[in-house]
């Protein structure tokens, strides 16, 4: 924070500096892709009783009442660019992740099959005998 800080110092008092990048759109998680966490603060907001904005809002006042002449810039694009380049490990993890992910579907359609008799529907079950 202190970094952050220090910069936000230098951008204050430099005139030639124009644009200082945060994240504005809240950050994903390992449950959550930012969409859905953008879509649930959005529904968070809306609540007629429990209403709030986002966290990062006053912050962003705040930099932005500090540095008038900076146009606060979203860094979420940048970072995601980011992401797309993996390394040769996080490209092996995705890679055994798929191997993983594959073996535990073919096992669990065997297991499926195992149990399916003539007749027998996913609406049905158990089939209607003929008379």
């Amino acid at each position: 924070m202190e970094s952050f800080f220090t910069l936000l110092g230098y951008a204050t008092s430099n005139p030639q500096m124009q644009k200082l990048y945060v994240q504005l759109t809240p950050p994903d998680d390992l449950l959550h892709a930012r969409a859905e966490v953008r879509a649930a603060n959005a529904i968070a907001m809306d609540h007629p009783v429990l209403g709030r904005a986002p966290a990062i809002s006053p912050a962003i006042e705040r930099v932005q009442a500090a540095a008038p002449h900076l146009q606060v810039a979203d860094v979420s694009p940048k970072l995601d660019e980011l992401r797309w380049v993996k390394t040769a490990y996080e490209l092996d993890r995705v890679r055994q992740s798929g191997r993983i992910g594959a073996a535990v579907v073919a096992v669990a359609v065997a297991e499926a099959i195992k149990g399916t008799r003539p007749g027998y529907t996913s609406t049905r079950w158990p089939p209607r005998r003929s008379t």
